[in-house]
């Protein structure tokens, strides 16, 4: 009888913790993640990193094919400040596990957008990481700016309503300032 009531108790303090912690949070460093192989990586299938990151400003939207839509007036809002290049760069990253769309049907897309947006950095997740290590909704739309020094600046989930997209803007334009 002990060991059966132990083993409740167990399983009561097991489910009584939270499912995922939030990764990200403002303020404290972007963490660490590479994508290569059968994890994904640069449209060009070479490895992408987040050792990529640090000496400039980042806007990273981490999206579900989906959902790639969803945030186009804050896409839209950021292309129409004409943030320098060498100060601000644009990271795609395409959650390639959260629909049904065939890999090689997303991938013609991202690679026309590459095309269209050569400035911008198209990455293929297969296997949901960002989600798993930065917390990330799956199936939607995610916003991130992490500055030059590494740290996140911003960072939100779903739908920017448009006094998010200023609020987003007003800490672009901060951290760009901050770019060496």
């Amino acid at each position: 009888m002990k060991i059966a009531q132990v083993s409740i108790l167990a399983l009561g303090v097991m489910f009584s913790l939270p499912l995922r912690a939030e990764i990200l949070s403002v303020g404290t460093p972007f963490p660490k993640l590479t994508l290569e192989g059968k994890d994904g990586g640069k449209i060009d299938g070479s490895t992408w990193s987040t050792a990529e990151l640090p000496g400039k400003a980042w806007s990273l939207f981490y999206v579900d094919p989906d959902e790639k839509d969803l945030n186009k007036e804050a896409q839209d809002a950021i292309k129409a400040k004409k943030f320098p290049l060498e100060k601000l760069r644009s990271l795609a990253m395409v959650n390639m596990a959260a629909t049904v769309i065939p890999n090689f049907l997303i991938s013609g897309r991202i690679e026309k957008s590459q095309k269209e947006y050569p400035n911008t950095v198209y990455v293929k997740d297969l296997n949901k990481l960002g989600v798993k290590t930065w917390g990330l909704s799956d199936d939607s739309s995610n916003v991130v700016v992490i500055g030059a020094d590494g740290q996140v600046k911003y960072f939100f989930k779903g739908k920017l309503p448009t006094d998010e997209i200023s609020k987003m803007l007003a800490v672009i334009e901060k951290t760009v300032t901050e770019v060496p």
